[in-house]
């Protein structure tokens, strides 16, 4: 077993669109599903710390309920045409028969 894996779910817990808290490695991270893919990213806005478990998962994005921020998940990149701001921090998944896991 590869110790830089980490297990975090399993594919059934969510469904299209979920959003699931998880912390790794004391970090506050949000593991979401988007299509067939699942991504793990920072839970924290890095425009104004806002929460991004009150925003919305679709098509490979995360918007931020607080200031309309948008990240694409699979880079961190903000995709607000009208906006600059950090990257969102993301983190590596692998998916090994059911199980979601994180690279570390």
């Amino acid at each position: 077993m590869d110790p830089n894996l980490l297990t975090i779910a399993t594919t059934d817990e969510l469904a299209e669109g979920d959003m699931k808290p998880v912390e790794i490695d004391g970090k506050r991270m949000v593991l979401a599903r988007t299509g067939d893919a699942f991504r793990v990213f920072a839970r924290d806005c890095p425009h104004d710390w806002a929460d991004l478990l009150d925003g919305a998962v679709s098509n490979d994005t995360v918007w931020c309920g607080e200031h309309g921020y948008e990240f694409d998940l699979a880079t961190g990149k903000c995709v607000t045409e009208y906006m600059s701001c950090p990257d969102l921090a993301v983190l590596p998944v692998e998916i090994k028969g059911s199980e979601v896991m994180v690279r570390l």
